[in-house]
């Protein structure tokens, strides 16, 4: 391999194609709202918990329904994280990211629903 003779310039190296500006709004109106819905499922776990007032001993589980909601929360926010990261570094790179957060604002509302489920089933409803 020669080089390049003196004073010859390299050509600039291709630059990114930027993400279309409806792509960015659907990803973060997506992520922004699967946000919401994990704060959302949090506050309203805390009071289905404040409010139950009979809790029968042979049907119902404080402890079940308090790890039920904890777990979900915890893996839906753990996908929102991961899922943001994922979604950000393929828009910088010029990739298509919208199905990205759909997939993670898809799954964070499956996670939260099932979390409340598992609540409201453990504390006998």
């Amino acid at each position: 391999m020669s080089l390049p003779p003196p004073g010859w310039n390299a050509p600039p190296p291709p630059a990114r194609p930027a993400a279309a500006g409806w792509e960015v709004a659907v990803s973060v109106c997506l992520l922004v709202l699967a946000l919401l819905g994990c704060g959302l499922t949090g506050a309203t776990g805390l009071f289905l918990f404040a409010f139950t007032d009979v809790c029968p001993p042979d049907r119902c589980s404080p402890d079940h329904a308090f790890y039920a909601l904890a777990a979900a929360v915890l893996v839906a926010g753990l996908l929102l994280v991961c899922g943001t990261v994922v979604t950000v570094v393929r828009m910088r790179r010029g990739r298509t990211a919208w199905p990205i957060a759909v997939a993670v604002a898809a799954g964070c509302l499956a996670l939260c629903a099932a979390g409340l489920t598992g609540e409201a089933v453990a504390l006998g409803f």
